[in-house]
């Protein structure tokens, strides 16, 4: 069997590219391409971020796992946004807790929920390795932005996120 080492891995995924890489990296590289950077902080928070490739509506599987989930302390309120993916085959779904938890929980759930496996694999191992610079982002369109930013000032806590624009500017 041939085995890949990381970089060779990464080589293999360039859908990824935007994505590897330290905090300054990831965003210069979003930002000079026109994406906005919507980064999860590692505080406790409320949403839960979920990408799901080739489909333009949520898989089945999820509602079965928000249902599963209602009468429990990880129970989701509401699925309030959802934004087409940068790659156009795919969507981003924000989810709100009913309570506040961890990034790892967030992470494991959006895991739960059958978002990118690959993502929050990579999610998991960025937040067991505890190193800050290394972000947990979305990277979105900017025409999505007026209303995920209505969105998250409505549902996210004080400094759950942070949304960075082109130019520099954030939101």
């Amino acid at each position: 069997m041939n085995e890949l080492l990381p970089s060779e891995v990464l080589k293999e995924i360039p859908r990824y590219a935007v994505g590897g890489g330290r905090r300054d990296e990831v965003q210069a590289k979003a930002l000079g391409r026109g994406l906005v950077v919507v980064e999860q902080c590692d505080v406790p928070g409320k949403i839960i971020t979920c990408d799901f490739d080739n489909t333009v509506t949520p898989p089945a599987q999820m509602d079965k796992v928000i249902a599963r989930l209602y009468k429990t302390l990880y129970a989701i309120r509401d699925i309030k946004y959802a934004t087409t993916s940068v790659s156009s085959c795919g969507i981003h779904v924000y989810c709100v807790l009913a309570v506040a938890r961890p990034l790892y929980v967030r992470v494991a759930l959006a895991a739960a929920l059958g978002s990118d496996p690959v993502r929050e694999a990579i999610n998991s191992h960025r937040l067991t390795r505890a190193d800050e610079e290394i972000p947990v982002a979305c990277f979105e369109k900017p025409d999505v932005i007026p209303g995920l930013v209505d969105f998250l000032a409505a549902n996210a806590l004080p400094n759950e996120y942070r949304v960075h624009l082109p130019g520099g500017l954030n939101a």
